[in-house]
Protein backbone atom coordinates (compact mmCIF):
# COMPACT_ATOMS: atom_id res chain seq x y z
CA UNK A 1 0.00 0.00 0.00
CA UNK A 2 2.92 2.48 0.53
CA UNK A 3 4.42 2.03 -2.72
CA UNK A 4 0.00 2.91 -3.95
CA UNK A 5 0.05 5.98 -1.72
CA UNK A 6 3.75 7.05 -2.76
CA UNK A 7 2.81 6.39 -6.55
CA UNK A 8 -0.92 8.43 -6.41
CA UNK A 9 0.98 11.85 -4.49
CA UNK A 10 -0.31 10.97 -1.07
CA UNK A 11 3.10 11.67 0.19
CA UNK A 12 3.16 15.28 -1.22
CA UNK A 13 1.21 16.36 1.94
CA UNK A 14 0.86 13.12 4.51
CA UNK A 15 3.66 11.15 6.33
CA UNK A 16 2.83 7.70 7.66
CA UNK A 17 4.03 8.84 11.12
CA UNK A 18 3.98 12.55 12.28
CA UNK A 19 7.35 14.61 12.74
CA UNK A 20 8.40 18.10 13.61
CA UNK A 21 7.05 21.01 12.05
CA UNK A 22 8.56 21.75 8.77
CA UNK A 23 11.37 23.45 8.37
CA UNK A 24 9.53 26.88 7.89
CA UNK A 25 8.44 26.37 11.21
CA UNK A 26 4.26 25.91 9.96
CA UNK A 27 2.85 22.65 10.69
CA UNK A 28 2.46 19.59 8.59
CA UNK A 29 0.21 20.21 5.74
CA UNK A 30 -2.14 17.40 6.45
CA UNK A 31 -2.40 14.64 9.42
CA UNK A 32 0.28 11.60 9.40
CA UNK A 33 -1.87 8.28 8.70
CA UNK A 34 -0.87 6.79 12.41
CA UNK A 35 -2.80 10.12 13.72
CA UNK A 36 -5.77 9.38 11.24
CA UNK A 37 -5.33 5.82 12.29
CA UNK A 38 -5.72 6.53 15.98
CA UNK A 39 -8.66 9.34 15.43
CA UNK A 40 -10.84 7.14 13.52
CA UNK A 41 -10.00 3.46 15.51
CA UNK A 42 -13.18 3.28 17.45
CA UNK A 43 -15.38 4.89 14.19
CA UNK A 44 -17.41 1.94 12.50
CA UNK A 45 -18.10 4.47 9.50
CA UNK A 46 -14.83 5.77 9.26
CA UNK A 47 -14.13 3.67 6.20
CA UNK A 48 -16.50 4.76 4.37
CA UNK A 49 -16.67 8.26 5.71
CA UNK A 50 -12.69 8.73 4.65
CA UNK A 51 -12.83 6.89 1.56
CA UNK A 52 -15.25 9.83 -0.13
CA UNK A 53 -12.92 12.03 1.51
CA UNK A 54 -9.64 10.49 -0.71
CA UNK A 55 -12.38 11.24 -3.65
CA UNK A 56 -14.03 14.28 -2.95
CA UNK A 57 -11.71 16.19 -0.59
CA UNK A 58 -11.86 17.44 2.30
CA UNK A 59 -14.89 20.42 3.89
CA UNK A 60 -13.55 23.86 4.99
CA UNK A 61 -16.10 23.75 7.72
CA UNK A 62 -14.72 20.41 9.34
CA UNK A 63 -11.55 21.38 9.89
CA UNK A 64 -11.22 19.08 13.34
CA UNK A 65 -7.15 18.86 12.37
CA UNK A 66 -7.10 22.71 13.68
CA UNK A 67 -4.16 23.57 14.95
CA UNK A 68 -2.27 20.12 14.27
CA UNK A 69 -1.85 20.85 10.46
CA UNK A 70 -2.06 23.69 7.55
CA UNK A 71 -5.27 25.30 6.74
CA UNK A 72 -5.43 23.57 2.90
CA UNK A 73 -8.40 21.54 2.31
CA UNK A 74 -6.95 17.83 1.17
CA UNK A 75 -8.17 18.40 -2.80
CA UNK A 76 -10.31 15.64 -4.90
CA UNK A 77 -8.46 12.28 -5.53
CA UNK A 78 -11.12 10.79 -7.90
CA UNK A 79 -8.78 11.83 -11.24
CA UNK A 80 -5.45 10.01 -9.88
CA UNK A 81 -7.28 7.45 -7.64
CA UNK A 82 -10.11 5.02 -7.97
CA UNK A 83 -12.73 4.06 -5.59
CA UNK A 84 -11.18 1.00 -5.26
CA UNK A 85 -7.81 2.07 -4.83
CA UNK A 86 -8.74 4.54 -1.87
CA UNK A 87 -10.68 2.33 -0.08
CA UNK A 88 -7.56 -0.07 -0.23
CA UNK A 89 -5.24 2.99 1.43
CA UNK A 90 -7.94 3.98 3.66
CA UNK A 91 -8.17 0.37 5.37
CA UNK A 92 -4.25 -0.14 5.01
CA UNK A 93 -3.94 3.38 7.28
CA UNK A 94 -6.68 2.52 9.73
CA UNK A 95 -5.35 -1.07 11.19
CA UNK A 96 -1.46 0.78 11.18
CA UNK A 97 -2.43 1.79 14.77
CA UNK A 98 -4.14 -1.45 16.82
Amino acid sequence: MFRLATERGCLACHALEAGPRRSDGLPPIAPAWVEIAKRYRDDPAASERLTRTVMGGSNAASRHWAGKVGEANMPPNASVVSEREARALVNWILVLVP
